[in-house]
C-alpha cells in the first residue's frame, strides 16, 4: 500500500518476473481492498492474452491456435541475422563446371580424367547431370 498525502490509496502489486500492477482504491470499501489484496497476492504476474476467434465450428480444432512459429524450425530462434544461406538444391552452372574442370586439370597436370569427360559431353548435348 502506498499512502501519499492529499490522494486516494493506491497497491502497486511487484511481481518476480518484473511486471507491476497499479491498483486505486478511491472510494473502495474495506471488503473490496481486502479482496484486491488476496487476488494480487495469489497472482503470478503472467499476463495472458484472450485467444479467441472469429468464426464458429462444431469440430474446433484440437491441435491449437496457430502462432508465427508454428510451422519453424526451432534453430531459427537463436540465429543472428542476416545470414548467409544460398538455396538448398542449386546446380552448378556449366561456367562453374568449366572452372571446376580447369582447377582440376592444373592439378593433375593439364589432363581430363574419365568423370570429367562424361560430365562435360553431357553438359555439350544438354543432358542433366
Amino acid at each position: 500500500l502506498k499512502p501519499r498525502r492529499h490522494r486516494s490509496p493506491v497497491i502497486v502489486a511487484e511481481y518476480l518476473n518484473g511486471e507491476r500492477f497499479h491498483q486505486s482504491f478511491h472510494n473502495y470499501s474495506c471488503d473490496e481492498v481486502s479482496g484486491y489484496f488476496d487476488l494480487y497476492r495469489g497472482y503470478s504476474g503472467v499476463v495472458y492474452s484472450q485467444q479467441s476467434k472469429n468464426s464458429y465450428s462444431d469440430h474446433p480444432s484440437i491441435q491449437g491456435y496457430w502462432n508465427p512459429t508454428t510451422h519453424k524450425d526451432p534453430e531459427e530462434a537463436q540465429l543472428r541475422y542476416p545470414v548467409e544461406r544460398g538455396p538448398l538444391d542449386q546446380e552448378l552452372t556449366a561456367s562453374e563446371m568449366v572452372q571446376q574442370i580447369f582447377h582440376s586439370q592444373q592439378k593433375a597436370g593439364g589432363k581430363l580424367t574419365e568423370g570429367e569427360e562424361e560430365r562435360l559431353e553431357m553438359k555439350k548435348q544438354g543432358e542433366a547431370s
